[in-house]
Formats: structure tokens, C-alpha cells, sequence
């Protein structure tokens, strides 16, 4: 088969597989409408929810606006993909520092003010176009068990080697 075809089946395999989980992650988050904006902290367990993503995707908070004798701090949020691909989430406000621990720890806080907040649909069809146009973005699918259980019982066979002195020698591959 032509090299070309192949590349271009493997990177159509990779974007599948990205979007794929992606929609499956939302999912798990409750998310029933891809097309309504979420909170931007939503996504921040990302890459520990997929764990291929890792050194892939990234998703940073930046402090953009703080006040000190408030407590108040606007956080933006940004989706790096491939190390310099950005897509900003959007921006949340917090009017206390505890608030934004609970958020670094995974919580979620009890106000949720928040604006240009990106959607599900575009967060995926981002990930997805970068990821699956870069050679650096391609995802390794796991082993299958059908896969494994070829190699396990090739393993396990008998069979005739020949040493590196040239003798015949009876004995189990692996």
C-alpha cells in the first residue's frame, strides 16, 4: 500500500480516537448540550481524565486581574495544545482565595460567574484538528487482547532455532 494512504489513514484514526474520548470525557462530566458554554474550570482535570493526552494537552489558569484588600481575582483559562496552540476557555471571577484552592484541588465553587466561555463542540474540533494534523500529536491505541493473545501464543510455541555456531537446537521461543 501507498505510504501517502496510509499517513492519511492514520492521522483520520488519530482524530476519531481523539474526538472519541473527548466526548466520552464531557459525557462523564454531565455535559448534555456541546453547543452551550461550559466553566472553563470544568476542563482542568483534563489530562488526568485521559491519560494519553499527557505532554499533549495542557490546561493553565493565568491571573489576569487581582485585587489584594478585595479578595477578588479574575482567572483566564487556556487549552495549549503541542506545547504553543491556544484556545482560551474563557475567564472566571473569584471573590476569595480559598474559592480558587478549591478549584486547584478539583472542587467546584459556589459562585460560578464566568464569561466567554468556549463550548464543548469547540474544544473537541481544536484538540482534534491540532492532534490529528501533527505527527507529534498521534496517539498510540492500547495493545487489544486480541493483539496480546497473538503474540502470547507465538511465544509459546515450539520450535527448531538454529544457534549462532550453527547447531540445530530443540527448545520454546521466547
Amino acid at each position: 500500500m501507498n505510504s501517502a494512504l496510509i499517513d492519511k489513514i492514520r492521522y483520520r484514526l488519530n482524530e476519531e480516537l481523539v474526538k472519541r474520548m473527548l466526548i466520552e470525557y464531557f459525557v462523564k462530566k454531565g455535559v448534555q448540550d456541546f453547543d452551550r458554554g461550559i466553566y472553563p474550570a470544568m476542563v482542568a482535570d483534563l489530562v488526568e481524565s485521559i491519560p494519553r493526552f499527557e505532554g499533549k494537552v495542557e490546561v493553565v489558569p493565568v491571573v489576569e486581574e487581582t485585587d489584594p484588600l478585595s479578595g477578588y481575582t479574575k482567572l483566564g483559562w487556556n487549552l495549549f495544545c503541542l506545547g504553543n496552540r491556544r484556545l482560551s476557555l474563557g475567564t472566571t471571577e473569584h471573590s476569595d482565595r480559598a474559592e480558587i484552592g478549591d478549584i486547584i484541588k478539583g472542587g467546584v465553587p459556589q459562585s460560578r460567574l464566568s464569561r466567554n466561555e468556549a463550548t464543548p463542540k469547540e474544544i473537541i474540533m481544536f484538540v482534534e484538528r491540532i492532534l490529528g494534523s501533527s505527527m507529534a500529536g498521534q496517539l498510540r491505541p492500547k495493545p487489544s487482547s486480541w493483539a496480546r493473545s497473538m503474540v502470547n501464543s507465538y511465544v509459546g510455541r515450539s520450535a527448531s532455532t538454529t544457534s549462532r555456531w550453527g547447531f540445530q537446537r530443540q527448545g520454546r521461543l521466547g
